[in-house]
């Protein structure tokens, strides 16, 4: 499974884990693994924290190469794609900013109408 998240925390996508653990489980075959990207713009910004992002990438092609050699995704690949890129308080700050600056863009739009 490969899923992105806007949201910072890791856990927003456990349900979506037990999900697919419970959907094999129910198919009688193994659930492969996953690579999850939890605060997933960050990686458009490669140029703010090129080695962490590289990183990241690094480990979800790591992770594709494992699945294709092994059948399964290593917990190391997992927990490497998943790494935290940004702190929490500036990934919201920035998010913040972003939306202040969206709805500044759409209430002047709004004006000219």
């Amino acid at each position: 499974m490969i899923s992105n998240c806007g949201f910072h925390e890791l856990d927003n996508f456990d349900a979506l884990v037990l999900h697919c653990k419970r959907i094999c489980l129910n198919m009688q075959c193994e659930y492969a693994g996953h690579i999850l990207r939890p605060h997933g713009p960050m990686i458009r910004y490669r140029e703010m924290m090129p080695d962490q992002i590289d990183a990241v990438l690094h480990a979800a092609e790591t992770a594709g190469e494992e699945v294709v050699t092994q059948g399964r995704i290593s917990d190391s690949s997992m927990e490497a794609a998943a790494k935290e890129i940004l702190p929490k308080e500036s990934y919201v700050e920035g998010a913040n900013a972003y939306w202040r600056q969206e709805m500044e863009k759409y209430s002047k739009r709004a004006r000219k109408r």
